[in-house]
């Protein structure tokens, strides 16, 4: 089925052109409303079992892959007896196809080595990914040239379509005359060195301006010899030539071993450019092309068959190859239909039974051994379990701090940690993955350092956030290998559970940093240098900056750009670049308490730790031992991260090293800190994959047991909170009165903001809402009913949530509001009204601030700003005056109505359901991460119905 313009599809996508159709697929263009980004839409027409079993299996392949040489997919989804379809980005510019024709001649050769450079290494991505995935369709017209000079390898995937332009016979899908392997035509199995053939095809057609002879007339005879690239156009090097003839040779087994062989050989012919270097921008070479002539027509000229005395030994040695001995092929080749149904199922099953990455790290890893996250490609390293001298002597390092003191030993078990900081491309696919907003993105501001101040200083700024991460008029194009910036604590901890990791304890942190040799700096104790670290240097215009070092970037620079900074284990930037973010909460004198035995800092705070310096760091500051910290919503263009997991059944040596002694107790944060002597820990035990949250207090509320069965009619005089149980999931829900009550902040509310203004009168009929948030029993009642779609299963400190019965009564969260909405409506049930949500927070307590009254919000009252560092079971604390609980805190709630920040004024007096639409939905209440000023009642926020976090979950009304 085509789709039509103008249509909004799959309730998301507006379809705004066709860009190509033929007779198995089209691709539109579209834009996603939830997102409000250009998007491509690949459509297959298929929908057969087989097929569409095929399509989900590689639709998982390249759902994870993240390059800047390739488009990102952004979802996959079947609609049966319609077709299958693949969201991608829409990636903008020409493709080199179309260069060629404006040029009506060879592309100059250095622009196209600087091109097919980068292709290179977008597929050399590809072909190392486990198992491989095969493009199976390179030619000119799926390399596109973005505006700033980037060539991207597009058009890769499960649709491959036919173009009736090209000289392709139609059940060869993937099959282009001229660029395709003779295995491709399904006379043989197609691999990685299939690639390489149709890459080398494609750099002589760019070189020669002319389409290669086909694999197949070559294979029979039809054009023996393959005329060199350098005899149609001298420019091209000799050496150029001959390594496009061996990427293209008949024989898999003659081709280049991998495209990385390939690339090096290319790049012997001259210097080849690096990755981001622009030759020639797009939009000057367009114009230069436009005052070209014309080529007379769209395909290219045929080339003539050439005999020579080498081209017949060169058919007499094909026809000696056992694979072409028979003459049988040529009646094999009418048979290409089925042998490309045969070759398609080989494909499929070379590909599925490869050795797939392994979800868990090696049970008994050795020290310095490596794994590979299959979530987001990081490649974490082990170290082993042992002892190690946490903090600094002020004997042997004079810049140490007193919060860095007393230095003492400790033991930690043994652990996974990030090779290099988290980078802005794999940041990006956790945002695609999860509609995940950061801290800067919902406050709209972060902070960087204004370097055009005399006295450099940071400062927040609205639109600062980790795809600006200098303000709203800069940008991380260019910079996807760079680490990621702007994230907060929380941020950075979401991420890592997303991966099924966590952040690293600061105690891990600085042993992989210092190592057992207590190392000054990651790389030894030489001080930083131009080749060791990116510092502040003479690129930095601050006063602070060391004008003796270069180290060749004003700001961040590409994770592992200084591999003589490495650590002996192989970690790269531990000391420099950005600072990171690390599990522990701060306090000055922890080392005075900390236990001996996997140290995980205070129990509470107000900062979290900051490791490593940064590159507006110099000197004492990039020390492995140096503290920093900071509150863990800020974010600055200097602050990123890295993660790390426990390592699977690790153990823990049975003392440390030096004189055992644990006769001295651990006092609590808060209480008089003394030395602890270096000694054995007490039974000490290995850190979880994510760290625990503080249990619950033992004098947790029950919820009410007196419940009654909700009715199609209901009595006529209900008294206010009267509670009924819903005969669908059980949930208790409480009865709220007709009746009016004051919306919005009241005046002299010195936290409102203008959203909340003014204050109004709104009458709402009676209605009846749950009396807890959905909890995750309630939500897997739906999920098996078919009528929900699974959340993600971790929470931000538990890797598993969703699936652990003991977090069975505890929120919902990683949820959509189309899910909120799914599940209300599988219940009986909708979404509140954000009046509706309000009215039942006052409680019957009209121009109070919060659902409690108008004491200040404590731990007592609310699980809020970390309170217990995650959601806890709902009805934790006292019921409001409707009986009501969790109101304010645990989540955040998605509520019906779209948001609009100035629609207080024109709001109805009666039964108020909110604008009639708009881009993000309201969400009322604030999470267990939340500041205290966010807990008002007439707090309101938003966010895109597609956008789902570990601090957001819902309830229902009736």
């Amino acid at each position: 089925m085509s789709l039509s313009i103008g249509q909004v599809f799959h309730n998301r996508y507006r379809i705004e052109a066709l860009l190509g159709q033929g007779g198995f697929g089209a691709v539109y263009r579209a834009l996603d409303l939830n997102l409000e980004e250009t998007v491509a839409i690949k459509e297959s027409f298929e929908s057969s079992p087989a097929a569409e079993k095929q399509f989900q299996l590689e639709a998982r392949l390249l759902f994870r892959l993240v390059h800047p040489g390739l488009p990102r997919v952004h979802d996959t989804f079947v609609i049966p007896g319609q077709g299958m379809y693949l969201v991608m980005d829409c990636v903008a510019g020409d493709n080199l196809e179309t260069l060629l024709e404006r040029n009506a001649g060879p592309l100059p050769v250095a622009q196209t080595l600087a091109w097919i450079d980068q292709v290179c290494q977008a597929l050399n991505y590809l072909h190392t990914q486990s198992p491989p995935v095969i493009h199976r369709d390179i030619k000119p017209a799926n390399i596109r040239v973005t505006a700033d000079g980037r060539a991207m390898l597009v058009d890769f995937g499960i649709a491959k379509l036919y173009d009736p332009l090209a000289a392709t016979t139609q059940a060869a899908r993937a099959v282009t005359r001229g660029f395709s392997p003779p295995e491709q035509y399904g006379l043989g199995a197609t691999d990685a060195r299939s690639d390489i053939y149709a890459l080398g095809a494609t750099l002589y057609c760019l070189l020669t301006n002319r389409t290669p002879p086909d694999s197949v007339d070559r294979m029979v005879g039809k054009m023996a010899v393959l005329p060199a690239a350098t005899a149609i156009n001298p420019a091209v090097p000799e050496v150029v030539s001959q390594a496009i003839v061996k990427a293209m040779a008949l024989d898999r087994e003659q081709r280049w071993g991998s495209v990385e062989e390939f690339r090096q050989a290319l790049a012997a012919a001259q210097p080849v450019p690096a990755a981001h270097t622009v030759m020639v921008a797009p939009a000057a070479a367009t114009a230069a092309y436009q005052t070209r002539p014309a080529p007379a027509a769209l395909g290219r000229a045929p080339v003539a068959p050439t005999v020579s005395s080498g081209g017949e030994a060169t058919a007499r040695a094909m026809g000696e190859h056992p694979v072409y001995r028979s003459r049988l092929i040529l009646v094999g080749l009418l048979l290409f239909g089925l042998l490309l149904g045969a070759a398609a199922l080989g494909i499929l099953a070379y590909v599925f039974t490869q050795s797939k990455p392994a979800d868990q790290p090696p049970a008994s890893p050795q020290a310095g051994e490596t794994w590979v996250s299959p979530t987001d490609g990081m490649e974490m390293i082990f170290i082993p379990p042992g002892s190690f001298w946490l903090g600094s002597n002020p004997a042997g390092d004079s810049a140490a701090s007193e919060s860095e003191q007393p230095q003492r030993e400790v033991v930690l078990d043994g652990y996974w940690l990030d090779k290099t900081e988290i980078t802005n491309a794999m940041f990006a696919r956790f945002i695609e993955e999860n509609g995940y907003l950061t801290e800067a993105e919902k406050q709209a501001g972060a902070q960087f350092l204004d370097l055009t101040l005399a006295e450099p200083d940071w400062r927040a700024v609205r639109g600062a956030d980790w795809k600006h991460p200098h303000g709203p008029n800069s940008s991380i194009t260019g910079l996807e290998q760079h680490p990621v910036v702007q994230v907060s604590w929380t941020d950075a901890a979401a991420y890592c559970a997303w991966r099924g990791a966590r952040l690293p304890t600061e105690a891990e942190w600085e042993r992989a940093a210092r190592g057992t040799e207590q190392r000054l700096y990651a790389w030894g104790n030489q001080k930083p240098g131009s080749q060791r670290t990116n510092t502040a240097d003479r690129n930095l215009p601050a006063p602070w900056a060391d004008q003796t070092i270069d180290d060749g970037y004003q700001f961040t620079s590409p994770v592992g750009a200084y591999p003589s900074g490495a650590t002996p284990d192989g970690f790269m930037d531990l000391t420099g670049n950005v600072l990171e973010w690390v599990a522990d909460w701060y306090d000055p004198q922890a080392y005075q308490y900390l236990t001996a035995a996997n140290p995980s800092g205070p129990a509470s705070g107000e900062t979290r730790v900051l490791c490593g310096g940064s590159w507006y760091n110099s000197g004492d500051f990039l020390r492995a031992a140096n503290r920093g910290y900071r509150q863990p919503a800020e974010s600055t263009d200097g602050i990123g991260f890295r993660c790390a997991r426990a390592a699977v059944g690790s153990t823990l040596p049975t003392q440390a090293s030096g004189a055992p002694d644990t006769s001295t107790p651990v006092p609590s944060p808060g209480t008089a800190k003394q030395p602890q002597p270096s000694g054995t820990p007490a039974a000490a035990t290995a850190l979880p994959t994510s760290l625990p949250a503080t249990r619950l207090p033992a004098t947790r509320l029950p919820l009410p047991t007196v419940t009654f069965t909700l009715m199609a009619s209901q009595p006529a005089a209900l008294a206010a909170g009267s509670a009924s149980t819903s005969p669908v999931d059980g949930m208790q829900m409480s009865f709220i009165p007709a009746g009016s009550f004051w919306m919005g902040a009241i005046t002299g509310d010195g936290n409102a903001h203008d959203d909340e203004f003014p204050q109004h009168e709104v009458y709402l009929d009676d209605f009846w809402i749950d009396r807890t948030e959905i909890t995750n029993r309630l939500y897997t009642l739906c999920v098996e009913a078919g009528a929900c779609t699974l959340p993600l299963g971790a929470s931000e400190t538990r890797e598993v949530y969703y699936y652990d019965p003991v977090y069975a009564d505890y929120p919902v969260i990683w949820v959509t509001w189309e899910q909120a909405q799914a599940y209300c409506a599988w219940a009986g049930r909708r979404l509140p009204t954000e009046a509706e949500w309000e009215k039942a927070a006052r409680g019957g307590l009209d121009r109070k601030l919060y659902p409690w009254g108008d004491q200040a919000p404590t731990c007592d009252r609310a699980n809020h700003q970390r309170c217990l560092g995650d959601t806890q079971q709902v009805g934790s604390y006292p019921a409001n005056g409707y009986g009501l609980f969790d109101l304010g805190g645990n989540v955040s709630e998605w509520v019906q109505d779209w948001y609009a920040k100035g629609y207080y004024p024109d709001s109805p007096a009666q039964n108020p359901a909110g604008p009639d639409s708009g881009m993000s939905r309201v969400t009322r209440d604030a999470s267990w991460w939340s500041l205290g000023n966010y807990l008002r009642v007439s707090e309101r926020s938003s966010m895109k119905p597609a956008t789902r976090d570990s601090g957001t979950g819902f309830r229902c009304a009736r």
